[in-house]
């Protein structure tokens, strides 16, 4: 009878033990060996108040880099911390930075050589941004938030062909759409998926 029991508590004990673990919360250890628990939803920027805005942001790459113009900025989340990626040219090096909008943190990712074919002010003439002229984030964020309800993963600035362009990611659920917004006017100019 005992060995019964136990072999009809055995499924019922896999049921409990499977439904404990499939919240958002996930276990991890870390640098130090210590267990830590993780919350594995993705942050929505409709729901954040960033540190650091878009200009502040734009400040700390001028102060980095005077005498380089910007030609990408890129605003995402790594393990629910949003950065700024922001990338720059001057007449032969290419510039990046990274900054933490919660600790305020700004790291040199990289400078490197231009390739001879961008150099002598041919890159910073394809690339730059004038950042004098096109709408802030939020703008082109509200005219996604028009067309769809779901989650803004972040979005991208940068000149493509003749126009600049935001590109704002949007996630519902495993799927990820991007909506290209006319920097200059904030249109809706392309959806893809």
């Amino acid at each position: 009878m005992k060995k019964w029991t136990i072999f009809m508590s055995i499924p019922f004990l896999m049921l409990v033990l499977v439904s404990c673990n499939t919240g958002d919360n996930q276990t991890a250890e870390n640098e130090n060996g210590n267990k830590t628990e993780q919350n594995s939803k993705k942050p929505d920027l409709n729901n954040e108040n960033l540190s650091i805005d878009f200009n502040e942001a734009i400040d700390e790459f001028s102060n980095a880099y005077p005498d380089a113009s910007i030609t990408k900025v890129e605003l995402d989340s790594d393990l629910n911390v949003w950065k700024y990626e922001i990338s720059g040219v001057d007449d032969t090096t290419e510039y990046e930075i990274e900054i933490n909008t919660d600790s305020k943190v700004v790291k040199k990712q990289k400078e490197e050589a231009l390739d001879k074919d961008e150099t002598n002010g041919i890159e910073r003439e394809n690339k730059q941004l004038d950042l004098d002229a096109v709408i802030l984030p939020e703008k082109a964020i509200e005219a996604v938030s028009k067309e769809t309800e779901d989650e803004i993963d972040g979005w991208t600035l940068e000149r493509e062909n003749s126009g600049t362009y935001y590109e704002v990611t949007v996630r519902n659920g495993n799927s990820d759409t991007d909506y290209i917004v006319d920097a200059m006017t904030g249109e809706i100019v392309k959806k893809d998926n």
